[in-house]
């Protein structure tokens, strides 16, 4: 077999592998959208990533036949600084490939990743295919994000509300901007430790309030006596995209579930998400997706028990810098 350098020649096969992958992720995920089962519909999927910016792609090729592929994304911003993004569809191998060649074909890729300075390695992998995701546990990486979805097929009506709990409106803009850095310092506690630059909270104030100005936006919250929000969450259109394959179709977003930690435990999010759900469905939505940290203890309980089922992650390595110098040759004597 010959690992080599993936170029744009190699994309209607890697499509073809792309394909079969997600048919057989959609055994288990039958809800994923079925289109990109077929070639034509994954190929844009994966010319999608070589357009969003600079990317590195490695193939495996066995007789002449590509059998496995694997793209990064590199990028550099504020938060994650130098980094290289392997996004769902960046990789797959060919049905009769063992998992051993998703570990190979990062070890190139990687290799080539570190030479460059990227030292931090992020991927968005199916989780159907559970020997495809040990794989990748057994190169170091680990669980960092889940994305599951949740069927409306069996809502219920909610409970009826009482006058603390509404729509915010553009008059609660001050309530809705106070409740913006909740996630964040909850992401920033124990066990999570997952950090937001301080210089980064005036625009996560300024994209909550933007929410009030979007005509599709729903933004349920429980309100406090003086005004406050106590409990709140947020959902919105999920429209059907030409290079996500994690979407379905007629799905929504719940986004924005926080709770102040005094009124924890007393239902409020599950009484927001009720409402939510069953308005959602009212209006013909099939679906609701989200997404939370593993490490988030509170999110990570509270909603898989109300039904929301991990389909993809996302898994993080970070490599020790050291590696470049430190490399077992050189030596000070």
């Amino acid at each position: 077999m010959d690992i080599l350098n993936f170029t744009e020649e190699m994309i209607v096969d890697a499509a073809k592998l792309l394909a079969m992958r997600h048919q057989e992720e959609r055994n288990s995920f039958p809800e994923l959208p079925d289109r990109f089962e077929e070639a034509g519909h994954a190929e844009k999927a994966v010319r999608g990533l070589l357009t969003k910016g600079d990317y590195i792609g490695i193939a495996a090729v066995r007789n002449g036949k590509l059998v496995g592929f694997m793209i990064a994304n590199t990028l550099n911003e504020p938060q994650r600084g130098r980094h290289a993004w392997i996004d769902y569809a960046g990789y797959a191998i060919a049905a009769d490939e063992t998992p051993e060649l998703i570990r190979q074909l990062y070890s190139h890729l990687g290799e080539r990743l570190i030479r460059l300075g990227y030292f931090s390695h992020f991927v968005m992998t199916p989780c159907g295919n559970e020997k495809w995701v040990e794989a990748w546990f057994r190169l170091c990486f680990a669980h960092e994000q889940v994305h599951a979805l949740l069927s409306l097929e069996h809502v219920a009506p909610p409970p009826p509300l009482d006058s603390s709990i509404r729509l915010a409106t553009k008059a609660d803009e001050a309530a809705v901007r106070a409740m913006s850095n909740k996630i964040a310092s909850q992401v920033a506690a124990a066990p999570v430790w997952g950090a937001t630059l301080p210089e980064m909270l005036p625009d996560m104030n300024d994209g909550y309030a933007e929410l009030l100005d979007e005509e599709d936006v729903r933004f349920w919250a429980a309100f406090g006596d003086d005004g406050s929000i106590i409990s709140c969450l947020a959902t919105w259109p999920d429209p059907e995209s030409e290079t996500d394959m994690k979407i379905p179709a007629n799905c929504s977003t719940v986004s924005c579930v926080a709770t102040q930690e005094a009124a924890r435990g007393k239902g409020l999010s599950s009484r927001l998400l009720a409402i939510a759900l069953y308005e959602a469905k009212q209006s013909g939505f099939k679906f609701f997706e989200t997404d939370w940290r593993m490490a988030n203890l509170p999110i990570s309980n509270f909603l898989p028990s109300r039904g929301f089922n991990p389909y993809a992650y996302r898994l993080h390595r970070q490599i020790d810098e050291r590696v470049l110098w430190a490399d077992g040759i050189n030596s000070t004597h």
